[in-house]
């Protein structure tokens, strides 16, 4: 393993030597030589120079797992950074140089686009974020750490953001860095926005959140921790019924034999009624020729939601019945008292 790890490190070396070479290389060339297709090919170099440099950082970071190789100078010094810093200065001076020799109306509509300003001197042209149209009216989910909605987040984020052929990596870690956010975002947060960057910032969450035994144990976990319930409540049926339901789903998207589970998913099910909920269901099970199902269960508290979401739509019905006692009125009361000796007896003339 460390051997390996030495290799990959030589190779990220040389890489990254690369890298530097593009403007000393530049630099070089006669002046006559300094045109419009040279310039976009050296940064279409740099480019590629910058996501081998990523896409090797990334595999480090999975080879080098213990403390011993993270030890190594390659990691204690962040070398990555330097390689940054490198890009995102060449850039810089071949964007410049490329702008200086377009025409100017190209010159005009380059300077109408946003500029990303990471720190200080570092300052690159990013051309309009903006998602694809027929995701223009969604909203990309916030994660904050909750690894209960990792899926949710990395599925939605991949199938937006990062599928999307119209995004480059520099607007997709754009994105990454603005719904990423609390204890999530310190992950990521000391990453610069570039495109060497969105892959490794991506593997650092997927190495921290994607762990899918601890995925499993918090969706089980989700409704077998709810508390029983003491009376028969509209809301806790419901919560209980969308818990289990939507746990139940993202069990199965982790593989997870969930069509098998039907005992043990009645059983816990019923072990949260309240006493009026549980004697309704063992009623309602009488009904069914064999052993009740998930799918039995999870109907009759659907059904049950409705009968009582109806009462509790109905407040003068309700009340009729818990104010359904004969009521005295102030003028219909005889006083019959004796202003003598206060006795219920009239007073004799």
């Amino acid at each position: 393993m460390a051997e390996e790890t030495e290799n990959l490190i030589l190779a990220q070396e040389y890489k990254i030597g690369a890298l530097k070479r593009v403007l000393i290389n530049y630099k070089k060339l006669p002046k006559e030589s300094v045109t419009v297709p040279t310039i976009q090919s050296r940064i279409s170099q740099l480019k590629e120079l910058c996501a081998a440099c990523s896409s090797q950082h990334v595999l480090l970071l999975q080879t080098a797992t213990s403390g011993k190789l993270k030890g190594l100078p390659y990691f204690v010094d962040n070398v990555i950074l330097e390689a940054e810093d490198v890009y995102t200065n060449t850039s810089d001076i071949l964007q410049n140089a490329l702008s200086r020799l377009l025409p100017a109306n190209t010159n005009s509509s380059l300077s109408d686009e946003p500029v990303s300003r990471e720190s200080g001197s570092q300052i690159s042209r990013l051309p309009r974020i903006s998602l694809p149209k027929f995701t223009s009216r969604i909203s990309l989910p916030k994660f904050i750490g909750k690894i209960a909605e990792w899926e949710s987040f990395r599925n939605m984020f991949e199938s937006l953001v990062t599928c999307s052929v119209s995004l480059s990596k520099v607007q997709k870690f754009h994105y990454l860095k603005t719904n990423v956010t609390g204890e999530a975002a310190v992950l990521i947060n000391n990453l610069k926005i570039s495109e060497a960057n969105y892959d490794s910032a991506w593997q650092l969450l997927i190495d921290e959140y994607d762990d899918k035994q601890t995925l499993v144990h918090t969706h089980l976990h989700a409704f077998a921790s709810l508390p029983v319930m003491q009376t028969e409540n509209v809301n806790d049926l419901r919560k209980l019924r969308d818990t289990v339901s939507s746990s139940l789903a993202a069990l199965k998207n982790l593989d997870r034999p969930v069509n098998e589970w039907d005992d043990l998913l009645v059983y816990l099910i019923a072990q949260k009624f309240s006493p009026r909920t549980r004697s309704e269901w063992n009623l309602k099970r009488t009904e069914f020729a064999k052993l009740p199902s998930y799918k039995d269960i999870n109907d009759f508290l659907t059904l049950r939601i409705r009968g009582l979401s109806d009462l509790s739509d109905s407040p003068k019905d309700t009340r009729r019945y818990k104010d359904d006692k004969p009521r005295s009125s102030v003028n219909n009361v005889t006083a019959n008292k004796c202003v003598g000796c206060s006795g219920n007896h009239s007073v004799s003339k």
